[in-house]
């Protein structure tokens, strides 16, 4: 596969040798992935869900460049194309979106009632998107699963589910941790292997560190009559 984009400005076709694309999800300032209000084919946003996969979603270069020009896509395929935007990523792998569709170019915002809008004439934390990869979005599922994993502290308490919460943070038991420090811990948990052992998942937040446990939940065993 062979594709054009236009990184700082230059047109650069970007092949699989040398190159790749990576595909992203994005994850909003109130903890919300952006996806697809099919009936009326509009963006909103959704909140988490273990096993449920945005309607949206970013294909970019492989490391990702400091600017480019991109598309939004669709998983499920509808005639409205998306505009083409001007991506700028900051540390983290926070991203703003600029539309330039328009005679006004304009940001691409979220809001607090589930809402998208192409109205922002400056970025501010609104404006401001997470993005986040395969595995992530595959560990978010089975972390976020209380019926299937434990999750505890060192002190062998249980803290329950993960979530994704406002300021894009991960909030586990009483700590919340930047998704930006700790991207990496969270990719590394193969959420497609069997929990046989507990896994310990080092979380910074600030300048501390707490290991918590994941171990996959004993099925109760219904008593024999």
């Amino acid at each position: 596969m062979t594709a054009c984009y236009q990184v700082d400005g230059k047109r650069t076709i970007m092949q699989n040798l040398g190159f790749s694309l990576r595909r992203y999800w994005l994850l909003d300032y109130f903890g919300r992935f952006v996806d697809l209000d099919l009936l009326r084919d509009h963006l909103n946003t959704i909140n988490p869900a273990p096993g449920r996969v945005p309607g949206i979603f970013l294909r970019a270069p492989n490391p990702l460049p400091e600017r480019f020009e991109a598309m939004l896509e669709k998983a499920v395929s509808l005639p409205m194309p998306l505009p083409k935007m001007k991506v700028e990523i900051s540390a983290g792998n926070l991203a703003t979106f600029l539309s330039y569709d328009g005679a006004h170019p304009r940001y691409m915002r979220s809001t607090p009632n589930f809402h998208i809008h192409m109205d922002a004439e400056h970025p501010s934390e609104w404006e401001h998107f997470s993005l986040l990869t395969d595995g992530f979005l595959r560990a978010c599922a089975t972390l976020m699963h209380g019926d299937r994993i434990t999750i505890a502290s060192e002190a062998g308490e249980e803290l329950g589910p993960m979530r994704l919460t406002e300021g894009h943070q991960i909030l586990i038991g009483p700590h919340a941790y930047p998704i930006r420090d700790n991207m990496e811990v969270i990719e590394s948990f193969d959420a497609s292997l069997p929990l046989r052992e507990p896994i310990p998942l080092d979380l910074v937040s600030g300048e501390a560190t707490h290991t918590v446990t994941v171990s996959a939940k004993q099925a109760v065993q219904s008593a024999t009559p």
